[in-house]
């Protein structure tokens, strides 16, 4: 994000722990508070999370 980038999109998968999602809004407000953080339910099985940076 430090190059750039307004939208972090976050795909969970089927093995994501809960509070990711939260944990990871946290830490974005923190260190970039201009980011919107949107988050789909994607259930893939072999990766946790994937993630977009717009």
């Amino acid at each position: 994000l430090s190059a750039g980038g307004e939208l972090v999109t976050l795909v969970l998968g089927a093995n994501a722990v809960d509070g990711f999602v939260d944990e990871i809004r946290t830490h974005l407000r923190r260190m970039h508070p201009g980011v919107d953080v949107m988050d789909y339910r994607g259930d893939q099985p072999d990766q946790p999370v994937l993630i977009g940076v717009e």
